[in-house]
């Protein structure tokens, strides 16, 4: 006999925002290479994992460097350890082009083909912001998402720039969660403290299914941010990828990794909140505050236990187990190296950058010291959001491991919170001030980025 336990229910709230690369409009995110992501939401807003070609490195890679070969300019189909934009420059180019009925080129959707911020620079007279960071060339992977030819990485977008700048000054945190319908819970959990026993482990797997059916569909809430936005659908990927690597349903090839489920003995019980938030190595400045360096991997996972009463409502435990924390403990050390099998988690990485830009930009323009207003970036009119099925529902992921004569159980969500403001309470000043150093750009070149 196989005695049925509940051995942990995690439950997790959902904070961020990002975008995907140029495809406009359409239901997917996903991932490239064989690597681990990809979610469709269908027309009435239920999220799902998504079907992805899957091609060996070598195969991805000739496909991506011929893609960008016919698509991009030579100077811009090269990889650049620091590439400049000038924000100001930008947005008269945007101007420019839509003035002439134009449409919008892969470099400027595609911002260049950045694939980090490091450098946030304001220029001395005020007039301009220049970002920096790593970029490459880039080509739509096998789900469309416009990655680098070289690393595989999602490149910034436009679109991220957008609503970044757009909600920097209303907003203090951007999110969305994953939340189980309280009666739901209460009856699932009514279920799982009856007296329960399977024959065998199938017919435990069977009864555990069972309980999903009575979980059914959790429901999906984003705030911050328009729910039909790109950066809606990418945080709502996030939150679904860490679901998913937290149940072992998803292998992102990463050394050392394990999911929560294979770590948890049969003595763990209750409910747990995940989440990713921020995590800087460090953001250094200059003493007149106009150069901002970020480091670091940008992210870290966070654990709390959770209380539900007889109603199915939820409440932080006083106490957090020491297995949870182990497991976001884990993440959070191979932040970096996951990101690289999991485009989900390298998107977010990008949207803290592009976030906390776009708050240092508000901070600077509020203070005076930043007198540039955007022509067309912060024009909702003549430059409006593209728009995708609103995410409304998730199915509950149930998955069963033995251990020993009893059945661990695992409902696992999870989720991320950004607060931009927060994290720049925590600036230093740069001990090595050449860290902090941009390459002018060439008053002879008619251009809005330069290497």
């Amino acid at each position: 006999m196989y005695r049925m336990t509940l051995t942990v229910c995690v439950i997790s709230l959902l904070t961020a925002s990002t975008v995907f690369g140029q495809g406009g409009g359409n239901q997917n995110g996903g991932n490239q290479n064989g690597g681990v992501g990809g979610i469709r939401i269908d027309p009435d807003g239920v999220l799902n994992q998504a079907q992805i070609t899957t091609l060996s490195s070598r195969e991805l890679r000739s496909m991506l460097r011929k893609s960008a070969g016919e698509s991009l300019p030579e100077d811009l189909n090269r990889a650049s350890e620091q590439r400049m934009i000038s924000l100001r420059a930008l947005d008269l180019e945007i101007n420019r082009l839509m003035d002439d009925g134009q449409p919008l080129p892969p470099a400027i959707i595609n911002l260049a083909g950045l694939t980090r911020i490091d450098l946030v620079s304001f220029t001395d007279d005020g007039i301009d912001v220049i970002i920096a960071g790593p970029a490459e060339g880039f080509a739509p992977g096998p789900d469309g998402r416009q990655i680098g030819v070289q690393t595989q990485r999602p490149v910034l977008c436009l679109e991220d720039l957008l609503i970044a700048l757009r909600t920097a000054n209303g907003r203090s945190s951007f999110g969305c969660s994953f939340d189980p319908v309280p009666e739901r819970l209460a009856k699932t959990l009514q279920l799982l403290q009856q007296d329960m026993a399977a024959a065998n482990a199938a017919a435990a797997q069977q009864a555990f299914q069972q309980i999903g059916q009575v979980l059914g569909n959790w429901n999906i809430s984003v705030n911050g941010v328009p729910s039909d936005s790109r950066m809606a659908v990418t945080m709502v990927e996030a939150d679904f990828m860490l679901k998913r690597l937290t149940t072992g349903d998803a292998n992102p090839d990463v050394s050392g990794f394990k999911s929560y489920l294979s770590m948890m003995s049969s003595k763990t019980n209750g409910l747990q909140r995940w989440w990713f938030s921020p995590l800087y190595e460090s953001i250094e400045t200059n003493p007149a505050r106009t150069v901002f360096r970020f480091s670091g991997a940008r992210l870290q996972v966070s654990a709390q236990d959770e209380l539900v009463d007889a109603d199915g409502n939820r409440r932080d435990a006083a106490t957090t187990q020491i297995s949870f924390q182990k497991y976001a403990q884990q993440f959070t050390r191979k932040m970096d190296a996951l990101a690289e099998n999991v485009p989900a988690i390298a998107q977010l990485q990008n949207t803290v950058d592009v976030l906390v830009t776009a708050t240092l930009i508000q901070r600077a323009q509020s203070s005076g010291s930043l007198r540039w207003t955007p022509t067309v970036l912060s024009d909702e009119q003549r430059l409006p959001l593209q728009k995708f099925n609103v995410p409304r529902e998730v199915p509950s992921l149930v998955r069963v491991r033995m251990a020993g004569q009893r059945t661990v159980l695992g409902v696992i969500a999870g989720g991320v919170t950004i607060n931009p403001r927060r994290i720049l309470d925590d600036v230093q000043l740069a001990e090595d001030q050449t860290r902090l150093q941009i390459s002018p750009h060439d008053a002879g070149q008619q251009t809005w980025w330069w290497d």
